[in-house]
């Protein structure tokens, strides 16, 4: 006979299997919170190696840009913004058929992508691969969603004409009048700004004088001409440029931003601050106006205000990695080193081999009075730019500070070796490390040197902006 199972033993059992099941949903739900979590790390980390593409392609760095924007791909196969400033870097190098490819997969990621840039772009690459048939579809879309930009104009022209469509061809040329420029303006201007790619600044200069002579009104002529004046340190004549288009213009978004930036460099902080104001009355979503500005208020010693510019341009977009670099550096003017190292931190994540942003935080670290965790930073910035001087410098001093003066000696050796314009700074420093080791005659005997080097009172100094 069988024996009954007391009620309590199968309210045991049922109670066992419910909390099996509840805990295999819980882990379930872990699982899935930690690969979401993950997953936004990635993406995270792909929209800082993005920021770290677009200011070295800013530097016209554009292999070490094609690094940052791929290692952006591998961290976020999904990231459209990234195939698309990959692809734009490879039209800039020539690769016509790699930056098809990129832009093709950023269009499928998202067709909304940069407005017409993007079709624009991608045109362009197949006009310079002389493939005009399938330039046509792209042109005539970028033209769709900017049709106020006559270079779509002007490239399809040219399409048309190679493929013998001379009425289509004529039909975009009047276009292009319509909009204040003429073909030839246009292809003066494509091709400076082809120059200016190539680094060829005085030559692109004489492109851009050109297409203006052709078509005085054609504006987009002098916003290049202004940008080739301002990658040649001409903050004046950029400024002189910025002040026509305005004058054309008193809307002119571009002209506030170019003049605001020149007077910024020349020092006209009143006259950069009233033209960021204008720029961001027009539009207040450009982070660049917003660092612009910072800089200003920061050099007039209105720290609060620059660091809250600061921010908004982080806010406005995280992915540009310069404002959160000057930020840093303003949170350590401002004497707050934590929030600096924060942002460093991120930084870094993202740019590991910029040897420059351990060098500023090893100086944080100095300044915090931690210097065996400057000194980490040191071994790493001198392992990834061994030609650094000032690394080796900084290392020796953290080494004297460590009592080692006996490991300060080689790397001030090196820093003579490296930098020779300004030996006496240097052979000074390596006499108070001999004479902290006890080895008097040789101290002399560096001091005497120093005396009749260069650089007796010199230093580099870094500036912290």
């Amino acid at each position: 006979m069988p024996t009954r199972e007391s009620p309590r033993l199968r309210f045991g059992w049922r109670q066992a299997k419910y909390m099996t099941a509840a805990v295999s949903a819980l882990c379930s739900l872990a699982a899935t919170i930690s690969i979401g979590f993950a997953a936004h790390k990635k993406e995270d980390a792909a929209a800082d190696a993005i920021a770290a593409g677009m200011f070295a392609v800013k530097q016209m760095r554009l292999g070490e840009a094609l690094v940052h924007f791929s290692h952006a791909i591998e961290l976020n196969p999904k990231d459209a913004q990234a195939f698309m400033k990959r692809g734009d870097t490879y039209m800039q190098l020539g690769q016509y058929e790699n930056a098809i490819a990129d832009l093709t997969r950023a269009l499928a990621l998202d067709r909304t992508m940069a407005r017409g840039y993007t079709y624009r772009d991608r045109g362009y690459c197949y006009v310079r691969l002389k493939k005009f048939a399938q330039s046509i579809p792209d042109l005539t879309m970028a033209i769709k969603l900017m049709p106020e930009f006559p270079q779509a104009y002007d490239m399809r022209a040219h399409a048309y004409e190679k493929l013998g469509r001379r009425s289509l061809a004529e039909r975009d040329r009047r276009a292009i009048k319509e909009l204040g420029a003429s073909p030839e303006a246009c292809r003066l201007c494509g091709k400076g700004k082809y120059l200016l790619h190539q680094g060829k600044c005085h030559e692109a200069l004489q492109a851009f004088n050109q297409s203006i002579r052709e078509s005085p009104n054609y504006k987009w002529a002098y916003f290049w001409k202004g940008r080739t004046h301002q990658r040649l340190g001409q903050y004046q004549d950029a400024a002189n440029v910025a002040t026509q288009m305005i004058k054309m213009d008193s809307q002119s978004l571009q002209g506030y931003i170019m003049r605001a930036k020149a007077n910024c460099e020349l020092e006209r902080f009143q006259e950069a601050l009233a033209d960021c104001a204008k720029a961001i009355k027009i539009d207040p979503r450009i982070a660049d106006v917003y660092l612009i500005r910072a800089r200003c208020l920061k050099a007039i010693g209105k720290y609060d205000e620059a660091l809250r510019d600061y921010s908004a341009s982080v806010s406005i977009n995280p992915t540009l990695s310069e404002g959160r670099l000057q930020r840093a550096m303003l949170y350590v003017r401002m004497g707050k080193p934590q929030e600096a190292l924060d942002d460093l931190a991120k930084l870094i994540a993202v740019n590991p081999h910029d040897h420059g942003l351990y060098l500023k935080r090893a100086e944080i670290y100095r300044k915090m009075n931690k210097p065996a965790k400057a000194l980490v930073d040191l071994n790493q910035a001198i392992r990834l730019h061994p030609a650094d001087e000032f690394a080796y410098l900084e290392r020796a001093e953290t080494y004297m500070a460590l009592g080692q003066p006996d490991k300060a000696v080689p790397d001030l050796t090196r820093s003579i070796d490296l930098d020779k314009d300004n030996a006496g700074f240097y052979l000074r420093k390596r006499a108070e490390a001999y004479e902290k080791m006890g080895k008097h005659e040789l101290s002399v005997k560096d001091v005497q040197q120093a005396a009749k080097a260069k650089g007796i009172s010199s230093r580099h100094e870094r500036a912290d902006d």
